[in-house]
């Protein structure tokens, strides 16, 4: 019975593996980032936004431009009249006839009103500015993702390698025993206790397994493609940042797109003001128009008048009393600019702390993996010492399942934390905004 159930359970496993680890198309992370860069929704919708506050930020949707209108009408009536003048003589018409056309081209223009169009533009500016800004940060999000989705499978598969590289192990180490056992050689407690270790490195096959799938779908989902669309990844490692604290930090100042969004943010605050300013100064307009007039009627002294000319002409308005309008909209902008200048001292001061804790991670498993692999140096040559001392029956099977794991967790351990100084990387060169130049330069 345990020898079919440890077949059943090789089976399984392996049928699971097989079909697992079958060829895949190799899909590479620079094809993963120019995959999301023209499919990702987010970014085609920054992208968007990004067009449109662009296509705003004109002189002309500013005010600054003068409006030119031209204006055509024509009326014709008929009626029946009937009058009586002061001396009681009285005269009537029927079906009197009278018709009128009217044409005009005008020019309106706002030829000062305290720089509110002015200001008005430069808000525009920064609207578009902040757009440019909005998308870039959708681009960095989204590389970010798929770095990060990416690395994470091939940590995953890396972790499913070395627990498969586990079973083995088991599995042999079962193997030895059983034949021990039916040459009454060994304890039946001890082949008890080599089934249990197998099953638990089988169920973390399992896992791991489970985990690189469920890695799979998220990246497809980042690349807008099918989910189950099966595919294999690249997990060499390759780490490399050479650039001290004080650079990070210069570019982070200079270059962190949520920082010059809050800038710009702060910048804003200060038009608003002007704007609400601008409204306690008057506005004066200008007017010019020429037009054409031709009416003509059947009845009244006049039969026929047509006339041309130019008309021009300045009109003076301002604001003596708007319910307080303009005082509320002027204490709002002051407590804006206020609002505003807080967000940006807080913004500067959460990415200095994201990037000093970025560049600390990194350091310390840059230094964690020269550990870790001179660890696993030393776990690998006690599993093989334990393994020909296991053989030879001098060590029991307790002290060769803790050399196995010994090895295991050494693996892991150095796995982790290369990947580990991988994200710390990839998230510095995000916050300092030169996350296009790492993908562009191909040192991911």
């Amino acid at each position: 019975m345990k020898m079919n159930k440890t077949r059943f359970i090789k089976f399984v496993i392996g049928a699971l593996l097989s079909t697992f680890l079958l060829p895949a198309d190799l899909l590479t992370l620079e094809q993963a980032l120019s995959i999301a860069m023209d499919k990702n929704r987010d970014i085609i919708i920054a992208r968007n936004s990004s067009e449109v506050s662009r296509n705003n930020a004109t002189i002309g949707n500013a005010g600054m431009l003068p409006n030119i209108s031209v204006t055509n009408n024509y009326s014709k009536s008929i009626s029946d009249n009937k009058f009586t003048s002061s001396t009681n003589v009285t005269a009537s018409t029927n079906g009197a006839k009278s018709s009128s056309v009217r044409s005009q081209v005008e020019l309106n223009s706002i030829l000062f009103n305290g720089g509110k169009n002015y200001y008005t533009y430069q808000k525009l500016k920064n609207i578009q500015g902040n757009g440019e800004l909005k998308n870039k940060i959708a681009v960095e999000t989204t590389i970010i993702s798929v770095i990060r989705a990416y690395y994470q499978i091939a940590l995953y598969v890396e972790n499913l390698r070395v627990a498969d590289f586990a079973l083995n192990i088991s599995q042999s180490r079962y193997e030895r025993i059983k034949n021990k056992v039916d040459f009454g050689n060994s304890l039946v407690i001890e082949l008890l206790n080599a089934e249990v270790d197998m099953d638990t490195d089988s169920i973390s096959v399992l896992d791991a397994k489970l985990n690189v799938e469920n890695a799979k779908r998220n990246l497809n989902y980042l690349l807008s493609r099918n989910i189950d669309l099966d595919f294999s990844v690249d997990s060499n490692v390759r780490l490399k940042l050479e650039k001290g604290l004080a650079y990070w930090t210069k570019a982070i100042l200079e270059n962190n797109s949520q920082l010059l969004a809050s800038q710009l943010g702060a910048d804003q605050s200060e038009i608003d003001i002007k704007v609400a300013r601008a409204a306690f100064l008057p506005t004066l307009s200008g007017t010019a128009s020429y037009g054409y007039l031709r009416s003509e009627a059947d009845t009244g002294p006049t039969r026929l008048n047509e006339s041309t000319g130019f008309t021009t002409g300045l009109n003076l308005s301002f604001d003596l009393y708007a319910g307080q309008r303009n005082k509320i909209q002027m204490e709002n902008a002051n407590i804006s600019k206020r609002s505003q200048y807080a967000v940006l001292h807080q913004t500067k001061s959460a990415v200095e702390k994201e990037m000093k804790n970025a560049f600390a991670i990194f350091n310390n498993a840059i230094f964690t993996v020269k550990i870790a692999e001179k660890s696993l140096e030393t776990a690998e040559i006690n599993f093989n010492r334990s393994s020909e001392l296991f053989n030879l029956g001098q060590i029991t099977t307790t002290q060769f399942r803790e050399a196995q794991l010994n090895l295991i967790r050494a693996e892991i351990r150095m796995i982790n934390e290369k990947f580990t100084a991988k994200f710390a990387e990839v998230e510095l060169y995000r916050l300092s905004g030169h996350l296009h130049e790492l993908v562009k330069s191909r040192k991911l």
